[in-house]
């Protein structure tokens, strides 16, 4: 099967350094390029079905490219990005000057942190990983409109990378990866970026 993860176009939120995962932001006005361009690249590519995070900075880009390739969207609450609690909404720097102790625990040991109001590492990474052993189990090519971490998530799990290894490779806003899985055993065969627009 064919596996193509595709991160979403860039919000408000990225261009300004605010940290959100349940949150949603609009697209800027880069982003709606991108979004563009993300539906022009997905004609390249063959799905039977795409599967979205149900955030709307994923879920607008998976109808758009669902309606293009006549295949149903199915959302999955698993594919959201984590959720970040008390620092959503805040850039770093606020965090930081807000919440030091818990940015600093979260920063320095964010495997066994729980962000107050927020996620573990832990069970992000647990109903992350779940939901690609589902989409695995299932055995049709399929593409997923997600999140960054979401991804890094993926990769870890997909290629068996040492904890930390998946983040260096770098996946802008509406970048993607294909994989091809045979036996149980994936290959990354893309990995594209739309970092120029």
């Amino acid at each position: 099967m064919k596996l193509t993860v595709l991160r979403h176009p860039q919000t408000v939120a990225n261009e300004k350094g605010i940290i959100y995962g349940h949150n949603d932001y609009p697209y800027t006005e880069k982003g709606i390029r991108q979004s563009e361009w993300a539906l022009d690249n997905a004609r390249l590519y063959s799905f039977e079905r795409v599967v979205t995070s149900p955030s709307k900075r994923a879920s607008l880009l998976a109808e758009k490219i669902g309606i293009t390739h006549g295949v149903c969207v199915h959302e999955d609450n698993a594919l959201m990005e984590m959720g970040f609690g008390i620092f959503e909404g805040m850039t770093i720097k606020e965090a930081e000057e807000r919440h030091p102790e818990a940015y600093e625990d979260f920063l320095n040991e964010f495997e066994k942190t729980t962000i107050p109001g927020g996620e573990s590492y832990g069970t992000f990474s647990q109903r992350t990983r779940e939901a690609l052993e589902r989409l695995l189990r299932e055995e049709k090519d399929t593409l997923v409109v997600t999140h960054g971490g979401v991804m890094m998530e993926m990769i870890s799990r997909l290629l068996e990378l040492e904890a930390g290894a998946c983040w260096n490779y770098h996946i802008g806003n509406c970048g993607f990866m294909e994989f091809k899985i045979d036996d149980g055993k994936a290959r990354l065969m893309n990995l594209v970026n739309c970092d120029h627009i």
